[in-house]
């Protein structure tokens, strides 16, 4: 059969019509089953049954958006990811938020998380205990046996306090131990630093290395020992390529490390005309603390003789003194104040040791429990479990990100609450004029600054403000006063011009 040109055409545009059809059929299908498709779950951290709860969508006010509008056409924020939200605080709702629920490396604001987590399940009157122990009975001035030292995770430990401990053995006749000073074994415990942190931030003071047993917040100088021996590492003796870097380009005034025998101290100095007696961070504080503790002794009058000790089964271990911390409200305020790093790593220990659940405790150390106990408790106030991914509690981490939005609910569930609106108190505090006043947290890193708190305004009312930035310009100053611009405004901002726009009078 003869086909004509104008019916080959007819079926060449059927042809083409037909394959668009199948086509688009096929892009249907791979949509569909693109979105029908489970996610993988996040191995760090389980989300609780309520994780699946949608957020409330904000209910955007006129007059809060077009503030928050205009601070964000400010040009030091041009290039910046910004993300701000804004909660009434009296009732919950979110005024405005822009990128609110989006996820930002958030610094020290992430503190937030596991203070007010402390403060809530474990109590602002809450104090850390560092106590010795003994299964050996004591013989007249003599004790037949170990000492065994049962660190607590308490961040504020000193060599005062170790001090404290010997003084109360030699009250009680105590002036030598037949065996040792040993530190007990925590699970999930030990010494740490933490592998999402940066290399840069090895042997810094803002972050020492996490342990069982905190001295003086892990920082020491051999001078401390009555009679240590010392061997001295510089860059150019480093035959590890890592810490030849670190100390090389001085990132770092050096560490200190016990060796595995026990026997002398090693300085790795970057900086030889420091002194090798000069303060530095520990890198191994487990066993050099108990080192520092058993050389403490001596310079104390008690005799440690360090001999090998069979003791009979069935013997009762009993305390021979103990240490108690300051509350731990104080330990926080000092941690949100100081943004101190190591404590609020300790304290992200200590909710680790209460994290509930025997295979956990089996499996994970006591940082990955702690986070776990913060993940399930920011769930129960309603805090969507996908707006924050925590891989530490000091907001060291890059790796960190959570929403201002999450921020701003954990502030007003610790402000509503009277058993724990006394949190609020242990916030840095500033005066806005003319009458406002602003109880804060910042954070602050590289490419990162923020800040979280709640603000009274000149009217009395108080709102949660959250702002976020990262990727900023190196020009800090600017962007620390465009924030200060944000908060002034909004302290002197009525409520009612919060909520509606004034129309504009036209000038005629």
């Amino acid at each position: 059969m003869k086909t004509t040109r104008k019916s080959k055409r007819q079926l060449a545009l059927f042809a083409l019509a037909l394959w668009l059809l199948v086509d688009q059929a096929k892009g249907v299908a791979a949509f569909a089953a693109m979105h029908n498709r489970r996610p993988k779950p996040v191995k760090h951290a389980k989300p609780a049954h309520n994780a699946k709860r949608t957020p409330p969508a904000p209910v955007i006010h006129n007059g809060a958006r077009a503030l928050i509008d205009a601070w964000l056409a400010r040009p030091e924020l041009a290039h910046s990811l910004v993300g701000v939200d804004l909660i009434d605080m009296s009732t919950g709702e979110e005024l405005v938020q822009a990128n609110g629920r989006r996820r930002f490396t958030p610094a020290s604001t992430a503190k937030l998380f596991v203070t007010a987590c402390a403060y809530e399940t474990l109590g602002p009157d809450f104090t850390y205990r560092t106590r010795l122990y003994s299964k050996a009975r004591i013989d007249g001035d003599r004790l037949a046996g170990d000492v065994l030292v049962a660190p607590s995770q308490d961040p504020s430990l000193s060599r005062a306090d170790l001090s404290e401990l010997l003084a109360t053995l030699k009250k009680r006749g105590i002036i030598s131990i037949q065996g040792k000073i040993v530190e007990a074994d925590v699970p999930g415990g030990g010494e740490r630093f933490l592998a999402e942190w940066l290399c840069e931030d090895w042997a810094q003071d803002w972050m020492p290395p996490s342990s069982s047993l905190v001295v003086d917040r892990n920082v020491s100088s051999p001078s401390f020992f009555s009679n240590a021996k010392l061997s001295v590492v510089e860059a150019h003796q480093s035959t590890n390529a890592l810490n030849k870097t670190l100390l090389a380009n001085q990132y770092t005034n050096g560490w200190l490390s016990l060796t595995n025998d026990n026997q002398s101290i090693v300085v790795h100095q970057s900086k030889p005309e420091a002194g090798k007696q000069a303060l530095k961070v520990v890198a191994n504080p487990d066993a050099y603390n108990i080192a520092l503790l058993n050389d403490m002794a001596f310079q104390s009058g008690i005799k440690v003789l360090g001999q090998n000790l069979w003791l009979p089964q069935g013997w009762v271990m009993s305390v021979l003194a103990e240490h108690q911390s300051k509350p731990l409200s104080i330990i926080l305020k000092t941690t949100l104040k100081e943004s101190d790093n190591l404590y609020a790593q300790q304290i992200l220990r200590t909710l680790g040791l209460t994290q509930n659940g025997s295979k956990a405790k089996n499996t994970l150390n006591l940082e990955q429990r702690g986070l776990q106990k913060i993940m399930n408790w920011v769930q129960t106030i309603g805090v969507p479990a996908q707006e924050v991914v925590l891989w530490d509690g000091c907001g060291l981490s890059r790796k960190d990100c959570v929403s201002p939005y999450s921020l701003n609910l954990v502030l007003r569930h610790m402000a509503v609450h009277p058993a724990t609106a006394g949190y609020l108190a242990l916030l840095n505090r500033a005066t806005v004029s003319p009458a406002g006043g602003f109880q804060f947290k910042t954070g602050a890193m590289d490419s990162v600054r923020g800040i979280s708190g709640i603000l009274e305004n000149y009217e009395g009312k108080r709102l949660a403000l959250t702002v976020l930035v990262n990727g900023h310009t190196p020009s800090v100053r600017d962007l620390r006063t465009s924030i200060g611009a944000l908060v002034n405004q909004l302290a002197n901002a009525s409520t009612a011009s919060l909520k509606d726009v004034q129309p504009a009078t036209r000038k005629k």
